[in-house]
């Protein structure tokens, strides 16, 4: 939800985007009413798609579990997992319908902005993590 101007914050994503054998591609929506974001969003959607809805209040997952996570969604032969990070109002309730989990990063409250990066980020862990790479440490 919501688009980044170029800075800092686009450069660091552009960073871990370029790092990545993953195919990441980002799709902004228009700020709008619930209702309206929430048709754009499904308008994006596949039946076929596994859905994840970044949610203050879905699960906290540790990366080596993040990354476990997204190794069981590939290996089931979902042709995509979606990452969904709603704007400022959250999401229309009857878009939670179409997510398959809700994942957080932490309990905090994070910009959209920044959790954009954090995502991106911690997708590159996960590949890495997957591919046996020291990025990660423990």
């Amino acid at each position: 939800m919501g688009k980044i101007k170029r800075g800092p914050l686009t450069e660091l994503i552009d960073e871990y985007e370029k790092r990545m054998r993953w195919t990441v591609q980002i799709t902004e929506i228009d700020h709008g009413t619930k209702s309206s974001e929430c048709a754009q969003l499904l308008s994006h959607l596949t039946p076929d798609d596994f859905v994840v809805v970044m949610d203050e209040r879905g699960e906290s997952l540790a990366s080596q579990d993040f990354s476990q996570f997204i190794e069981k969604i590939q290996l089931s032969g979902k042709p995509r997992l979606t990452f969904v990070i709603g704007g400022a109002e959250g999401y229309a309730q009857d878009f939670y319908a179409h997510a398959h989990k809700k994942l957080a990063f932490g309990i905090q409250t994070w910009p959209h902005m920044f959790v954009r990066v954090m995502l991106v980020e911690q997708l590159y862990r996960a590949e890495q993590i997957l591919a046996g790479h020291p990025y990660h440490k423990q």
